[in-house]
């Protein structure tokens, strides 16, 4: 028999994921009862999958919805998200007035410990999300099981797993747009320059991930804000429907609720699932902030430490000490940057790092007796959004890469995050490998009108860039039509 495993493939670096790793295992048993299970983290280059045995991530997340049914303890966790951020704001400030290379060695690791010590219980809630998600869409289709109507049921799930709450991405386009109201489309006027400069203070993180970060200026925004312009020329008249058609969506999960005639119990699993769906975004925003400030405190470490910054993200925070005191082994950083797995059992506070040729036998080991996979002509996934469209495919891990999709390519990718919003913006439709309920690529096409297959498991195995495909979002399916020569 296969294991199932839950796969998530993006380009990243080390420290920076390492954080909620700690999160889910240091402290989250002791904080809600249970934690994340065994989990491993493969790093070939700059580019990271991070695998668990679904099953168990099953289990946790229905330990999880169990508890969250059954107590108030939701209201805690929600409670403590927003006591989280507000200390990660906090130091964000700070961070951001120091002037770092004036710090000696022992300030700058104790704003540092500081700093890391908050960030580490931010993710001990914020690890959360995802099982809730895994789990939350499993049993939600066991209660669809009933509709033998592919196409209703579906409809039925895309309405039931939807978040009612906006997405920090169609925030920022929202306000970018009342700009142009506020200053009647005018957008070289000298008062469109001061708001977008507000604006980029607001936003200047949304191109952040685990590998790189960049600060966003109003030039940037400004571009954005006229590429929107051509794209909705009556803007106040687009925002009227955007409103409209959230009010349509809370609507219309009502109705869904009340044809299926729903449980209580039910109808509090289905808001679990949409507080979490807004949660995981929500999570991603802090997360892409404070990424911005943990490489500008790595940036100076590893300055005093003759690292340069992508060097010392191949480092963990349990290293950080000892790099500023100049008795870490730098040769080890090389070696992981070329391949690195670290498996942190569930059940245990510790975990092992190898590198070199004995991760690969180590992967090869955990790996093995697993099969192939075969050639196919139409790949299954779970529908995320409606719709059915063709075009050619573009096979990216890269955040960076993805800007560059041509309009009415097909994405396809292991997971989408926020700073792939460039690259959704052209997308004809996205294609993922993992995903569930609360998944942002899910969140993204429904709000963008974007045809979305997630949880296809083999996409990236299977497609290539340059294939012609059918992406149908009304039946979960991708349909190869021409594969590239």
């Amino acid at each position: 028999m296969i294991e199932e495993w839950f796969r998530w493939e993006r380009e990243s670096t080390i420290h920076p994921l390492f954080v909620p790793y700690i999160g889910s295992f240091t402290r989250q048993r002791e904080y809600i009862g249970t934690n994340w299970p065994t989990t491993l983290l493969i790093f070939r280059g700059h580019v990271v999958l991070w695998c668990n045995k679904i099953e168990p991530l099953h289990k946790f997340g229905q330990k999880l919805i169990y508890l969250f049914l059954t107590t108030n303890k939701l209201k805690k966790v929600m409670k403590d998200l927003n006591s989280y951020i507000k200390k990660l704001k906090q130091h964000f400030a700070k961070i951001g007035k120091f002037d770092l290379n004036r710090l000696s060695n022992e300030e700058l690791l104790e704003v540092y410990n500081d700093f890391m010590n908050d960030y580490i219980d931010y993710w001990k809630v914020g690890m959360l999300a995802e099982p809730v998600g895994i789990q939350g869409e499993h049993l939600i289709k066991s209660k669809l099981k009933g509709i033998k109507d592919n196409k209703l049921f579906n409809q039925y799930l895309s309405v039931l797993i939807a978040t009612t709450k906006k997405s920090f991405s169609r925030q920022q386009e929202e306000d970018l747009l009342k700009i142009a109201i506020k200053t009647k489309g005018n957008v070289n006027s000298s008062l469109t320059k001061n708001l977008l400069k507000e604006h980029s203070k607001k936003y200047f993180w949304m191109n952040n991930n685990y590998y790189t970060t960049e600060v966003l200026d109003e030039n940037f925004f400004f571009k954005e804000l006229k590429d929107l312009l051509s794209k909705y020329k009556q803007p106040e008249k687009y925002l009227r429907e955007m409103e409209k058609l959230d009010k349509e969506s809370i609507s219309n999960k009502k109705s869904v609720i009340n044809k299926l005639k729903l449980s209580k119990k039910d109808k509090k699993l289905v808001k679990i699932i949409d507080d979490f769906g807004w949660f995981q975004d929500e999570r991603k925003k802090y997360n892409m902030m404070a990424n911005h400030y943990l490489d500008l405190l790595l940036n100076e470490i590893g300055k005093r430490s003759k690292l340069s910054l992508m060097e010392i993200k191949f480092t963990i925070p349990y290293e950080t000490e000892s790099i500023l005191k100049g008795t870490f082994n730098k040769e080890e950083i090389s070696k992981r940057m070329k391949n690195c797995l670290i498996v942190w059992e569930g059940d245990k506070d510790t975990y092992e790092i190898y590198t070199g040729k004995k991760a690969v036998q180590k992967e090869k080991q955990l790996f093995s007796g697993k099969t192939g996979v075969h050639e196919v002509t139409e790949i299954e996934g779970m529908t995320a959004s409606t719709g059915r469209v063709r075009g050619y495919v573009r096979v990216t891990m890269s955040a960076k890469e993805a800007k560059n999709i041509k309009k009415g390519e097909i994405l396809v990718t292991s997971m989408t995050s926020p700073d792939f919003i460039a690259g959704i913006k052209n997308a004809a439709a996205i294609v993922t490998n993992e995903g569930g309920v609360t998944c942002h690529a899910a969140i993204i096409s429904r709000e963008f009108g974007v045809p979305c297959v997630i949880g296809t498991k083999i996409a990236t195995q299977i497609l290539k860039t340059g294939d012609y495909v059918e992406v149908d979002g009304i039946h979960g399916a991708v349909r190869i039509l021409k594969k590239k020569v």
